[in-house]
């Protein structure tokens, strides 16, 4: 750059300098809020800065912080040669000077007004719009033309719902309800089966139909080749061997593989871990003449108000097996645990019924392993099976037992009538409990009224069966326990 050159632009500098300084009413920036830069004018516009200019005028509309010098001749162009946005920070030409770039002196604000700024995105949180901005509503405007949500190989089908309920005495209840049913491939040439289904309803099956419609249930069974993974709620089931016959509801993992060892020796190896969702309970009891039932069913320490868990049930009469289903043998209300015959199936005194299923008895978390190993040829055929299942006497669910009902427990060994204590629980009115007022009987001592008085009834109790004509009750008819 020769020197003549250098001290026209020191020059041009100092002409910039003084008319800025000559600005009577400059912003009080904690910043340098006066800048200048040289611009080509090859475009038709000038991105000047990244924030947002500061234009001031005098009385006369003129610009008085702002200006283009010509650095060909050092000439202020005129206002009416561009026109300026100062929110974008852009000038844009009207008439282009004759050079090939300009200074420009200008004063910014330390903030870029063409900017969003929030601390929430408004279009994300719009409730108006909410269902658009769920991440699996499907658009065929964009997924490129794709019209499968989970890919081409895949098949699926279910439904959502959501529904309130309220009444006079009750609060409002969201219930809410998720089906979802998938099988296809994956990539890797995976075969994925998947039944997803969520249900706030505390409802189990109908037991009137062969078929059963689970209303909670998650599964997803992964298969390649000769292997498969099973996780979620499933029914581990073993009946096809001679030994070690079972049929259990878990929730869990199971993991199974068929490989070739040697020639002609194949190889099976099966692994469960798992948490039972109920109890295993045999029943065997004679029919009554002309009575189809209902019969109810116990669990296995007398527990006469089970919850059957649906589908885990095997009826037999006089060693037959029977079908379930309103048009078959039987019908079963999960619920209440009793089971009825229709009359394909006539129930006399020498009825020998049998009834194995599993019941709800989440008093402690119980958990079941099962291992298989099997080798076999067309020849020979060697298995090992494991299994186990048992409470964890240390992760109780539903109770805790403090050192009184321990030392019972103890007391009493093996003998199932010496574990019981004084159930009576003193606790504050609602209406959603049976509750009971306490009062002196004369001759039979304490006893306890059901009462729906908010003054007297305090007492939660808790019943156990005794025996045949052995409680200390009197019968009544009572609409909140029946008879």
């Amino acid at each position: 750059m020769s020197r003549q050159h250098h001290s026209h632009l020191q020059k041009l500098f100092m002409v910039g300098l003084l008319l800025i300084a000559s600005n009577r009413m400059l912003l009080a920036q904690q910043f340098n809020s006066t800048r200048h830069n040289t611009f080509s004018t090859a475009n038709d516009s000038i991105r000047i800065d990244s924030l947002s200019l500061y234009l001031e005028k005098d009385e006369q509309d003129h610009l008085i912080n702002f200006f283009v010098l010509n650095l060909l001749n050092s000439d202020t162009l005129s206002i009416s040669q561009f026109a300026i946005d100062p929110m974008q920070s852009i000038l844009k030409w009207k008439s282009k000077p004759i050079c090939d770039s300009v200074l420009i002196f200008y004063q910014v604000i330390p903030v870029d007004f063409s900017k969003a700024y929030f601390h929430k995105d408004y279009n994300k949180l719009n409730k108006n719009d909410s269902i658009r901005n769920l991440p699996f509503v499907f658009s065929p405007f964009e997924n490129n033309g794709q019209t499968n949500l989970f890919g081409a190989g895949m098949n699926y089908n279910g439904s959502f719902s959501r529904g309130l309920s309220f009444g006079n005495n009750q609060d409002v209840i969201v219930n809410s309800s998720f089906n979802l049913q998938l099988n296809g491939k994956l990539a890797g040439d995976i075969d994925v089966t998947a039944n997803l289904t969520d249900s706030n309803i505390p409802i189990q099956p109908d037991g009137n139909t062969q078929q059963l419609q689970e209303f909670d249930k998650v599964f997803i069974q992964l298969k390649k080749k000769s292997g498969s993974l099973t996780v979620g709620d499933f029914d581990m089931r073993k009946s096809d061997e001679l030994f070690m016959q079972f049929n259990r509801k878990v929730q869990g993992g199971i993991f199974s593989n068929t490989y070739k060892i040697k020639g002609d020796w194949n190889g099976t190896t099966i692994l469960n871990a798992s948490v039972a969702k109920g109890q295993y309970a045999r029943n065997v009891f004679n029919g009554e003449e002309g009575n189809q039932g209902p019969y109810r069913l116990t669990g296995n320490n007398g527990e006469t108000f089970v919850i059957v868990l649906s589908g885990t049930e095997k009826v037999y009469i006089d060693g037959v097996a029977l079908k379930r289903g309103d048009d078959a043998d039987y019908v079963i209300d999960y619920n209440s645990g009793q089971i009825t015959f229709t009359a394909h199936q006539l129930i006399t005194k020498d009825s020998r019924i049998t009834v194995e299923f599993e019941y709800s008895n989440q008093d402690y978390f119980r958990s079941t392993t099962f291992f298989s190993q099997k080798i076999s040829n067309p020849k020979w055929n060697f298995q090992i099976d494991a299994y186990t299942e048992g409470d964890n006497k240390h992760q109780p669910i539903r109770q805790q037992l403090d050192s009184l009902k321990e030392s019972i427990l103890i007391q009493a060994g093996d003998s199932s009538s010496l574990a019981v204590y004084a159930a009576d629980d003193s606790v504050a009115f609602t209406t959603s409990r049976v509750l009971y007022m306490k009062k002196d009987s004369i001759p039979y001592g304490i006893i306890y009224v059901y009462s729906t008085d908010a003054n007297v009834a305090h007492w939660a109790l808790s019943f156990s069966y005794v025996g045949e004509n052995k409680g200390h009750y009197i019968i009544a008819n009572s609409v909140a326990n029946g008879r």
